[in-house]
């Protein structure tokens, strides 16, 4: 699946806020989290399988490792 926003990369993140719902790759996941805008791992693409968490500052796939 490509990016929502940019179409070329691999899907990794979800960003969404109360008007937009985009599941993105990883260099547009990390320009929504300069605007501010919330991004999440989705539960499909997890590999740690607990709730959700606030993803860490390099957008990893998997903040445990």
């Amino acid at each position: 699946m490509n990016c929502e926003r940019c179409s070329t990369d691999e899907v990794r993140f979800r960003v969404y806020s109360d008007i937009i719902n985009l599941i993105v790759c990883t260099s547009c996941g990390k320009k929504a989290r300069r605007l501010g805008l919330a991004v999440e791992v989705p539960a499909s693409l997890r590999t740690d399988h607990q709730p959700d968490d606030v993803l860490n500052g390099d957008l990893t796939l998997n903040p445990a490792a």
